[in-house]
């Protein structure tokens, strides 16, 4: 068996775009690539999960044949049709029993059923959101050896210099291993001798096509719009560190994946006491589980958002309420966050049978519940 290659630079699987124009263009006739994306996504929302095996390409090829009227049959390697949305975030891969499954994410979920129903600028605000959890490692793209968030690297190079130059793509932003390349780079002191232009083509190019960046000649820049949605994430006061992480600490790079998302959302921490209060200071799993006791004689817990507070942009509704958090002890809000899809399964049905108002009036919250947590936001590549 021939051993992987490493690789060094930013790079994007296969040889294709998943988008090739703006999705508010209604007029444009050029719908193949697109077209395409959306029923790939379809295909997967449907079957729910996937076994990733030597029958998903076939039934994939099949499923597109029957319900796309100009699918070319000679089209290219059916893997680039899909490992880019694997990429971008709008797949996950989930690992059970030994065996691998292709799952639609919470993120392909969201742009699905937001296309579908004509809301194509939430649809791109969910593609953008889904682009600032991209990392890599990434499962799309094993070969890349490199620990860093490549789109919120992008972004915030955008909002300090306001434009990158065509030479900067292909010379200096693929080559960023690090937060020294990175303030180098902002400096104007940060390019390779070599050209690379493979990420430039495949998603700098895409992100032209969707009019998330603009090309002005052979400067990129950010739309007024877009610089407005990334600002709600990307902070440029914060420390070039926290795009970066070490690969063998899972808990970092989770920390990290959330961090961007809640730095920029004002929390009520009265709301807290009051959690506690309305829990008579007992873990929502169990009345059982004990911590320690903390100088007001109560036992000291932690409260949890059920649905991230990080989506209140996402939904467009305000997340931090009382009717949306529990008490947890430390050890079962660790395990929300970090422990195996097995673990968080059992922990979710649970949680599901919280009652509040808020949940009664937006009962597609808890549909959304395991979307957000299995093998997503909080659990990484497990």
């Amino acid at each position: 068996m021939q051993k992987q290659q490493k690789i060094d630079k930013w790079q994007a699987p296969g040889n294709s775009k998943i988008f090739n124009y703006d999705f508010c263009d209604i007029k444009n006739k050029n719908t193949y690539t697109r077209d395409r994306t959306i029923y790939i996504l379809i295909f997967f929302k449907e079957r729910k999960s996937i076994e990733l095996n030597k029958f998903l390409e076939k039934e994939l090829i099949s499923f597109l044949i029957k319900n796309m009227d100009n699918f070319d049959k000679n089209d290219s390697n059916v893997r680039h049709f899909w490992k880019p949305l694997l990429f971008y975030g709008f797949l996950k891969l989930i690992k059970r029993t030994n065996k691998k499954y292709i799952e639609l994410s919470f993120e392909g979920k969201r742009f699905i059923d937001e296309y579908s129903k004509g809301n194509f600028e939430m649809a791109k605000e969910n593609f953008i959101y889904s682009l600032l959890k991209v990392s890599y490692p990434n499962e799309a793209t094993k070969e890349v050896k490199l620990s860093l968030f490549p789109f919120r690297i992008l972004f915030r190079i955008f909002l300090e210099k306001k434009n990158i130059s065509k030479r900067e793509m292909e010379y200096s932003i693929p080559y960023i291993k690090n937060s020294s390349d990175l303030q180098n780079l902002l400096i104007n002191n940060f390019e390779k001798e070599e050209k690379y232009d493979k990420f430039c083509t495949w998603v700098i190019n895409s992100l032209v096509d969707l009019n998330i960046l603009d090309l002005d000649g052979k400067n990129y820049s950010l739309p007024d719009s877009i610089i407005s949605y990334v600002s709600n994430y990307i902070d440029v006061k914060d420390d070039l560190k926290i795009y970066f992480f070490e690969c063998e600490n899972e808990n970092v790079y989770i920390d990290k994946l959330n961090y961007v998302n809640y730095s920029k959302i004002k929390r009520d921490l009265k709301l807290v006491k009051q959690t506690y209060e309305r829990d008579q200071y007992k873990c929502f799993f169990s009345k059982d589980h004990f911590s320690f006791y903390t100088e007001d004689g109560n036992m000291y817990l932690e409260a949890h958002h059920i649905v991230p507070i990080s989506l209140a942009p996402v939904y467009k509704i305000n997340l931090d309420l009382l009717d949306n958090m529990v008490s947890l002890c430390p050890n079962c809000h660790k395990s929300m966050h970090y422990s195996e899809n097995e673990n968080k399964y059992k922990m979710l049905q649970i949680i599901k049978k919280f009652e509040s108002d808020f949940f009664r009036k937006n009962n597609y919250l808890i549909e959304d519940i395991e979307d957000i947590y299995i093998s997503n936001l909080y659990l990484g590549r497990k």
